[in-house]
């Protein structure tokens, strides 16, 4: 009797056993059952990305790459906020060549102001879309340097200096813009921040500033006025360069003038990059004095080996800041700091010194040669780094330049219509 009760009591606890690990196996099965059903789990190495919110409008990109303060003044989120929201209109509206609207920004949307700005803007990207080259970026991005802060009620005036980056979609490198001063007036009202007045020191903007008077009363009509005829003149041009263009791929250019020593272009090149963004300390710097453009040209030439001339009526020269017109070996000539002195030095001189021809098709340009742009005669220097080449073909001139600072810009890319090439061949003995 004993002995059956023990077994019948092991056999109950066999299946008291196998009932728990039953009942463990349909838990297991539960449990895996409901973690399937949820979507969203994943391994913990990867990322969560989740499912956008098609009601929520999609946050606006920005092109600003960094900021700079040496104002001395604390720059406000607002203030900041409504410059980089201009610069970011102004930027995509020459990523996509398509007019961003920046009135909105303006305390008066529909005031002079306002139009200026949006004319200039507009102005550009119909001179852009004009040339024979696709000019839409296909990267594009800004630097700000606040240089001087002014507070005067609830006015704020801001000084900036702005640094663009662009790759144009026809160009393999990237092209700068340096030091594009801005000074912008901002009004607070309600406790929100709008542009009163805007000011940039840009070829596409000076062409109206420096003609228009903001609250005149034919104001709108005369800025109207000047967009037409200016994109009339990119229009000419345009037609001007097919023929230049056409030209300069045919037949290599040569000239019949003779000089006795060479010209080192690919030093004046590298001379030229490495002042782009800087100043060469061994001369006076004349950004504030009208202008650095045609100091820089000429000590890059002078990098090519092109040496001073104090000799005759023509000089070119530079001994030191001070003007100094005797021939002696002493100050400097008006053409080593002037655009329109350097061209009249490079035209007339003869005998000793440089050797150049000028007023020749400007497609012919290579790296170290000088190329002249202003839309009311000519008021800017540039010096060309190279040809950009396309296929096989010339398309354009990279140029660099002082005060406005370029790197590698395309020549086409200025609003200024009026260029001329001045090309150095050597110097004579």
């Amino acid at each position: 009797m004993v002995k059956r009760r023990h077994r019948k009591r092991l056999k109950n606890n066999h299946l008291i056993i196998v009932f728990i690990i039953l009942i463990g196996i349909a838990a297991l099965g539960i449990y895996k059952n409901h973690i399937s059903k949820k979507e969203d789990v994943k391994p913990s190495h990867e990322t969560v990305i989740p499912k956008p919110d098609e009601n929520k409008i999609e946050e606006k990109k920005t092109y600003l790459k960094k900021t700079v303060n040496t104002s001395g003044v604390a720059i406000k989120k607002e203030w900041e906020n409504l410059i980089v929201n201009y610069l970011d209109l102004y930027t995509k509206s020459l990523v996509t060549l398509n007019k961003e609207n920046v009135k909105e920004l303006f305390t008066n949307p529909d005031g002079d102001e306002a139009y200026l700005t949006d004319a200039t803007i507009d102005f550009q990207v119909e001179h852009h879309k004009l040339g024979p080259n696709d000019m839409k970026l296909n990267y594009a991005a800004y630097e700000i340097e606040y240089k001087n802060v002014y507070i005067d009620g609830n006015k704020v005036t801001i000084k900036f200096l702005e640094d663009d980056y662009y790759k144009f979609n026809f160009m393999d490198n990237e092209s700068r813009i340096i030091d594009v001063e801005n000074t912008i007036v901002l009004n607070k009202s309600e406790d929100k921040y709008t542009i009163d007045s805007l000011r940039v020191v840009r070829d596409n903007y000076v062409m109206f500033t420096n003609v228009v008077t903001v609250g005149s009363s034919s104001f709108k009509t005369t800025v109207d006025n000047l967009k037409n005829k200016y994109l009339n003149w990119d229009r000419e041009e345009v037609e001007k360069n097919k023929n230049l263009l056409k030209e300069a791929n045919e037949n290599k250019y040569t000239s019949s003038k003779t000089c006795d020593n060479e010209y080192n272009r690919e030093d004046a090149v590298s001379y030229a990059n490495k002042y782009a963004d800087g100043r060469n300390s061994k001369y006076y710097d004349y950004s504030n004095l009208g202008g650095n453009c045609a100091n820089y040209g000429s000590q890059a030439i002078q990098a090519g080996g092109i040496p001073n001339d104090y000799i005759g009526a023509y000089q070119w020269k530079y001994y030191s800041s001070a003007l100094n017109t005797s021939n002696t070996e002493a100050g400097r000539s008006n053409s080593w700091t002037s655009t329109n002195y350097f061209y009249d030095y490079a035209k007339n001189n003869t005998g000793y010194g440089m050797c150049a021809v000028t007023d020749i098709n400007i497609f012919y340009a290579e790296g170290g040669d000088i190329i002249q742009v202003g839309y009311n005669g000519y008021t800017h220097t540039t010096i060309a780094i190279g040809q950009i080449i396309k296929d096989g073909k010339i398309v354009d001139i990279a140029i660099n330049s002082n005060t406005v600072g370029l790197e590698n810009y395309p020549l086409m890319g200025y609003t200024y219509h009026n260029k001329r090439l001045i090309k150095i061949l050597g110097y004579n003995d």
